[in-house]
């Protein structure tokens, strides 16, 4: 049976691929780090996928703006989604924003390795708007930020 994911043979019967692709389910399914070896993302990738994360947020909040107040609208419907992605991204598939999809790590939670909800996504952002009281806690064992405590999440890096 052939990986739609990663492309890769497994055997017949195979419920799950190397790559973690779910055959069942359609999906990538993590389990809890530990058990399948995830590393935590580093803190050079974690910044990454949060500069990428921001170029998509203040992008799009700048292109929003800008076609919002040109039709007579004004800039409300920018700034909502604006925050909206800000807030929820964590909990887009599999755990991963944009910029996390691009980086190749994924918010999981630290207990169960399932990837990050809306909720959890929602509780882990909101506290980043407290700055660098937030990001200050990412220098800890486990590179978790306030919010991922707060949250039980960590980030991991996943398979190529």
């Amino acid at each position: 049976m052939q990986c739609p994911k990663c492309g890769l043979t497994n055997p017949l019967g195979a419920s799950r691929c190397d790559c973690l692709y779910d055959f069942s389910t359609g999906m990538i399914q993590l389990g809890a780090p530990g058990t399948l070896g995830l590393p935590l993302a580093t803190l050079g990738e974690r910044f990454a996928g949060q500069c990428l994360d921001s170029l998509v947020a203040y992008g799009g909040l700048f292109l929003g703006t800008h076609i919002t107040t040109s039709l007579g609208i004004g800039p409300a419907p920018a700034v909502i989604l604006f925050v909206t992605y800000l807030l929820f991204a964590d909990g887009l598939g599999n755990g991963q924003s944009f910029g996390k999809k691009l980086v190749k790590t994924a918010v999981v939670n630290e207990r169960t390795g399932a990837p990050c909800t809306f909720g959890n996504s929602f509780l882990r952002n909101v506290v980043m708007f407290f700055g660098v009281l937030d990001w200050g806690f990412i220098f800890g064992k486990r590179r978790q930020r306030l919010g991922d405590k707060a949250a039980s999440t960590i980030v991991v890096k996943l398979p190529a």
